[in-house]
């Protein structure tokens, strides 16, 4: 009777598990209140997904920084290439919910009593705990796709060091999976190396600790070639980039002395607002009678009897040891303090925590319940009463009414055929190319903000008209009257129209396919024409009328100017909104350079000082004016 009254409550967890999942899939998509509209972090991953950058190496990792790893995006691009289906944001979140919500299944499928219980706790702290669903049920962070791999390698970890006869298939598969964790994050290797220390620890029986060394040799060496697998992956990918776009996107991570007692605090302060107080003590509870037990187990007999609950216990102490890491690792680095401490990097603290107070709680019952009927059934009833916890704890969906705009423009700023490219902020462009029809619309931030796809720029540059999003875009003018002319890396563009495809965007036009060859001296990013000393000069040849366009971000027109000089003879020179215009009315020979003089009286770091590009168009063309 054992058998079918456990199968079913097993059944039965499956399938209230499976209908959290597809409860969670309508209340937090992006779009909704509990994640946020869809932003360009989040738009990032639906790029990769349906689009290669060319780059084989540039898309092992998040586009745009090596933090981590895009092993879920390519899986995802197989999967279109195989199936013949397209990847939206709702079709990527169904399958990072999926990861989330089921991330702690493989300990369940490999230590069944406890197991379930932490992965039943794992989904009730993911879809009622808002500082975890905010960044743990978001398409732009890692740590569903982090924690899946983490559980896979410690349930196979577990596995190893109870039963290690015929080990040949779970060591590779150990090797794998710790190389899908660490490649997602990098936090995951030494996470993986403190629960094989947590592991060996809780091994109990006849043997010396040197066999039980011996025994963790294979695994422990399993777990280094996961980790030196992806070490070798990040260095190809630092050097691939480096030769492809002149960086390696490499993130600045380091220790983070002289701040570390402020960071524990800021932290400690973050981690109070949403974190549970309860499953803390519990699991700080296990961890001590973890260690009681083992020290009176050291000063016993060899052969002393497993307590019931031990198993639990163990996986509690491994959880909460992966919690505390984790915020150790977050007071110590200084990419934490960086980005303000936000909630994101104690994700893993609060879901290990609440798996490590739930196996508390289900070792305690075993302890007590031994040897009864209610031990058999004890820790699937447990799990689903937590299930029910995060049925009842789980908001109702909440669409924003903004999703709604962006989806709208998105489709409006898609051509019929072909792409569009979109200039603008960072937040404002990769959010339209992720929910326009893939590849439609191309999306290239302003060179002063962040690039993740600078692979994208050779389509600016043979672009014929670009839609400009004027959307916290001060530089280019208002959306109402926005700028005549606007260069963006290397290219003039003139103004077609404004409100358009719709109001808040503008439609340029190439102005420079006629431009005359020049040569710069030097170039003219180098170029200070606040500096008396420094050389400015332009050569081109000329058989008529030209226009020299210098631009320079930050001119407006009433500043001061500086010097135009060709064959002695000075020339006007006229200020338009970023660009220094000079008329040539003759022809101009090769041997001839336009020099350009200091702005008298000018600070060298003042707005009009510094050049970005220079164009020659010839004729006083209508483009300028």
């Amino acid at each position: 009777m054992r058998l079918p009254v456990v199968g079913l409550l097993r059944a039965l967890l499956a399938v209230v598990l499976g209908w959290l999942l597809v409860r969670g899939l309508s209340s937090f998509p992006p779009g909704s209140a509990h994640v946020g509209l869809l932003n360009a972090d989040m738009a990032i991953p639906v790029l990769m997904a349906n689009n290669s950058s060319g780059h084989r190496f540039f898309d092992a990792y998040y586009f745009g920084q090596d933090r981590f790893g895009a092993w879920p995006y390519l899986l995802a691009r197989l999967a279109r290439g195989v199936l013949g289906f397209d990847w939206t944001a709702s079709r990527l979140f169904w399958a990072h919910a999926t990861a989330a919500l089921l991330a702690g299944v493989p300990l369940a499928l490999l230590s069944r009593r406890a197991g379930q219980v932490a992965a039943a706790a794992c989904a009730l702290v993911a879809v009622t705990n808002p500082a975890v669903f905010r960044s743990f049920l978001s398409i732009s962070q890692p740590y569903a796709w982090q924690v899946l791999a983490m559980c896979g390698a410690w349930a196979v970890l577990h596995s190893l060091l109870l039963t290690p006869e015929r080990p040949g298939r779970r060591l590779v598969g150990l090797a794998v999976l710790s190389f899908l964790a660490v490649w997602m994050s990098t936090t995951s290797g030494p996470l993986l190396v403190l629960l094989l220390g947590v592991e060996l620890l809780a091994l109990r029986g006849p043997e010396s600790w040197r066999e039980r060394l011996w025994r963790a040799v294979p695994v422990g060496l399993m777990v280094a070639a996961g980790m030196a697998g992806e070490r070798t992956l990040r260095w190809r990918y630092h050097r691939t980039v480096r030769r492809a776009f002149g960086t390696d996107f490499q993130t600045d991570v380091h220790l983070d002395v002289g701040h570390l007692l402020d960071n524990a605090r800021a932290l400690a302060e973050v981690w109070a607002r949403d974190g549970w107080r309860l499953a803390l003590g519990l699991a700080v509870v296990g961890a001590g009678a973890f260690l009681v037990l083992r020290v009176r187990a050291w000063r016993g007999a060899r052969a002393v009897q497993v307590p019931e609950g031990w198993e639990a216990l163990t996986l509690a102490a491994g959880a909460t040891a992966v919690a505390l890491a984790n915020f150790a690792i977050c007071v110590a680095v200084n990419h934490v303090r960086g980005n303000l401490y936000h909630e994101r990097y104690l994700t893993l603290s609060h879901l290990f925590l609440a798996m490590a107070a739930a196996l508390v709680v289900l070792a305690g019952a075993q302890a007590l319940l031994a040897r009864t009927r209610a031990s058999e059934v004890g820790a699937s009833l447990f799990a689903l009463g937590l299930l029910g916890a995060a049925h009842v704890g789980m908001p109702a969906p909440a669409p924003l009414p903004e999703q709604r705009v962006l989806e709208e423009t998105a489709r409006a700023l898609q051509p019929e055929h072909g792409h569009r490219v979109l200039i603008g902020g960072y937040w404002h462009t990769y959010p339209y190319a992720a929910l326009a029809r893939p590849g439609s619309v191309v999306a290239v931030p302003v060179e002063w903000d962040y690039h993740r796809t600078r692979f994208d720029w050779a389509k600016l540059r043979a672009a014929d008209e670009v839609v400009v999003n004027h959307a916290e875009l001060e530089a280019f003018g208002p959306a109402h009257a926005p700028h005549a002319l606007i260069g963006q890396l290397g290219v003039l563009l003139r103004l077609v129209r404004t409100a358009s495809p719709r109001e808040g965007f503008s439609l340029y036009a190439r102005a420079d396919r006629e431009a005359l060859p020049m040569k710069p001296e030097p170039w003219p990013s180098e170029w200070n024409l606040c500096d008396a000393s420094a050389r400015a000069r332009v050569r081109f040849e000329s058989t008529g009328p030209v226009t020299v366009l210098v631009r320079s971000m930050g001119v407006r027109p009433g500043d001061r100017t500086p010097r135009a000089v060709l064959a002695g003879r000075e020339l006007p020179v006229e200020v338009l909104p970023d660009f220094y215009r000079v008329r040539v009315e003759e022809p101009v020979g090769g041997d001839l350079p336009l020099e350009f003089g200091a702005i008298p009286g000018m600070d060298r770091g003042a707005p009009g000082c510094r050049a970005h590009d220079v164009f020659v168009l010839p004729g006083f063309a209508s483009a300028t004016r």
